[in-house]
């Protein structure tokens, strides 16, 4: 859909106050680092929604893109860019269903 790709993580922090427990998840950086060795990721930045929306601001890219889970109103930053497209979930594949899975983290 572009020509950079910059992908926005949340930060352990705010990632533990928006789901509002601990979900034994690899840690900001290691989720960094799977996603910048992806040959298609050519930034990664880890942020707060604060944060998220300060970059989007000043970067003010073509393109956001969201998970289908995220109603248009409630996208950080939307206002700045030219296009926001939401994409649907997948059946299966979840955060919720990793953590689920047979009792044992997938990653390790």
């Amino acid at each position: 859909m572009g020509d950079v790709l910059l992908v926005a993580i949340n930060s352990d922090k705010s990632l533990s106050c928006l789901k509002c427990l601990q979900r034994h998840l690899p840690g900001e950086k290691d989720r960094a680092k799977l996603l910048l060795s992806l040959k298609f990721v050519d930034y990664v930045v880890v942020s707060s929604e604060q944060a998220s929306k300060e970059i989007l601001s000043e970067l003010r890219t073509d393109i956001l893109a969201k998970g289908g889970d995220y109603k248009l109103p409630e996208i950080v930053g939307r206002e700045y860019m030219k296009k926001v497209c939401r994409y649907p979930f997948v059946k299966g594949k979840s955060t919720t269903n990793l953590i689920n899975y047979d009792s044992k983290p997938l990653w390790l």
